[in-house]
C-alpha cells in the first residue's frame, strides 16, 4: 500500500479554491501565509507565490459573479410567487 501524498500548502489553497469551498480556502491561505513568511523567501519564490494569490483574486472573483447571477435568478423565480391579490367576486349594494 503506498502512503498518502499530502498535498502542499500551495496545492492545499489551490484545491480549496477550485472546489469553491472558501472556509477552507481561508484556512489554507492562512498556512500559506504563515509557512511564507517563516522563512526568507528568493523572487522566484515570490513571484510564484504572487501569481497564486492573484489566480486565487480572480477565481473568487469569478465565483462570486457566479453566485450573483444565481442569487438574481432564484429572487426573480420566488418573486412570481408572491402572496396573491384580495379580490372578491362578490358585490354589495344597499
Amino acid at each position: 500500500m503506498m502512503p498518502a501524498v499530502v498535498p502542499s500548502r500551495a496545492e492545499s489553497l489551490r484545491l480549496a479554491v477550485e472546489s469553491g469551498d472558501f472556509s477552507a480556502a481561508d484556512a489554507a491561505l492562512g498556512n500559506y501565509l504563515t509557512w511564507f513568511q517563516s522563512a526568507p523567501r528568493n523572487l522566484a519564490e515570490v513571484a510564484e507565490a504572487r501569481d497564486l494569490l492573484d489566480w486565487a483574486v480572480e477565481v473568487a472573483k469569478s465565483r462570486k459573479a457566479d453566485i450573483s447571477q444565481e442569487l438574481g435568478r432564484v429572487t426573480a423565480f420566488f418573486a412570481a410567487y408572491g402572496p396573491r391579490r384580495i379580490s372578491h367576486s362578490w358585490k354589495v349594494t344597499g
